[in-house]
C-alpha cells in the first residue's frame, strides 16, 4: 500500500510540475503578439491532424468523405454552428451514397 501511494504521489508531481513551472516563471513576462497568436492555433492544429484521416475513412466511398469534407469546411468557414456542421456532413454523406 505504501509503494501504491509512493508511486501515484511520484507520477502526480512528475505530471503537475512541467504544467505548473511555465505559469510560475512567465507571469511577469509579456509574450509577442505573433507567437501568442501561434501558441492560440496549435490546439486546432493537432485536433485536425488526428480527425482528418478518420474522416477520409469514414465512409465506404471515398468521394462521399471527400465531398462531407469540403462542405464541413464551407459551412465552418460561413460560421455554421457546429451541430449544423456535423449534421451537413451526415447529410452530404447520405447523398453521395444513396443517389
Amino acid at each position: 500500500m505504501k509503494i501504491e501511494l509512493g508511486i501515484i504521489t511520484g507520477m502526480a508531481i512528475v505530471t503537475y510540475l512541467p504544467r505548473m513551472i511555465p505559469f510560475i516563471l512567465m507571469k511577469d513576462i509579456e509574450i509577442p503578439k505573433k507567437i501568442d497568436r501561434f501558441l492560440s492555433l496549435i490546439p486546432y492544429t493537432i485536433l485536425s491532424a488526428l480527425i482528418f484521416p478518420g474522416i477520409l475513412e469514414a465512409s465506404a466511398n471515398m468521394s462521399s468523405s471527400v465531398a462531407a469534407l469540403a462542405t464541413c469546411s464551407i459551412a465552418a468557414i460561413k460560421g455554421v454552428k457546429p451541430t449544423g456542421v456535423v449534421l451537413l456532413g451526415i447529410l452530404t454523406v447520405f447523398i453521395f451514397q444513396y443517389f
